[in-house]
């Protein structure tokens, strides 16, 4: 079904790069200086981020010591007074938990030793290793060290949001932080997610986005494991960002409200018979 919607509809589209965020705000003339990247894990995005010379500063967290020492490895060669690495986690609360390893295989680079993880248990079938972590609000974090000074006023921010499942939570304890933001890439772990369907964590992340202003412009939705989605503020939006985003919204509402339902109806009902 993932495939069928990137052949119909061309605004579903493989996972958003980089290169890809820059070139749309080229496109939109959206200013970016600062870039919040939660879930850095090696590096790979940072690097990017860095070899553009319109960003200042990249805050960049990442929880698994196992990445922080590959990001620390990757990133040698840049200064470091352009980013800043922090070891905890992002949530909705300030708490100690738990970042669980994988013990399946998630693809490139996923054993527990480089560094794949989520506070989700289900998430790669862990078996309770891992490891215990600290969680933080981002909107505390920036008060407390005061991190408000290190960023502009206006909306010239990029999120760029990879948690392993546990997006909603971290955008609840970054309200405040929002406010910054032009644009933000959140990637959703839907399909990891014990008791919850994938319309269901597609169109919360939606809806809390939209209350904060923030239209979803395109994206890639996949039915089984996971999504990006890339919003625009619509401080930055003209007539034609808001069709856009219309039709989008549309076409997911039809692809996760119809489409994929009677898809789960049909294979169930095939599934029945085999038993049979």
């Amino acid at each position: 079904m993932g495939k069928i919607g990137e052949i119909i509809y061309g605004r579903f589209k493989p996972p958003i790069t980089v290169n890809q965020v820059f070139s749309l705000c080229s496109k939109f003339d959206i200013d970016v200086e600062f870039t919040i990247e939660a879930g850095s894990h090696h590096g790979t995005d940072t690097v990017f981020f860095l070899e553009n010379k319109n960003i200042n500063r990249i805050f960049c967290f990442e929880p698994n010591p196992n990445s922080r020492k590959i990001f620390t490895q990757n990133l040698k060669t840049f200064p470091t007074d352009k980013y800043i690495l922090f070891d905890f986690g992002l949530s909705d609360r300030e708490e100690a938990g738990f970042l669980f390893s994988p013990t399946i295989d998630l693809g490139s680079e996923s054993v527990s030793s480089a560094g794949n993880s989520s506070l989700i248990r289900t998430w790669g079938k862990s078996n309770g290793s891992g490891h215990l972590i600290q969680l933080r609000t981002l909107d505390n974090l920036f008060k407390e060290l005061r991190l408000d000074s290190l960023i502009p006023k206006e909306r010239k921010g990029i999120l760029w949001l990879d948690v392993e499942g546990s997006a909603l939570k971290a955008l609840h304890g970054m309200q405040k932080t929002l406010k910054h933001i032009s644009i933000a890439k959140i990637e959703l772990e839907y399909g990891k997610q014990p008791g919850q369907w994938e319309k269901k964590t597609i169109f919360q992340v939606i809806f809390f986005m939209a209350k904060k202003g923030f239209v979803p412009y395109s994206g890639y939705l996949h039915p089984v494991t996971r999504g990006d989605m890339f919003f625009i503020h619509t401080h930055n939006s003209n007539f034609y960002i808001l069709i856009h985003s219309l039709g989008y919204f549309l076409f997911a509402s039809f692809f996760y409200g119809f489409a994929y339902p009677l898809k789960r109806i049909l294979f169930k009902r095939k599934r029945g018979q085999k038993k049979i």
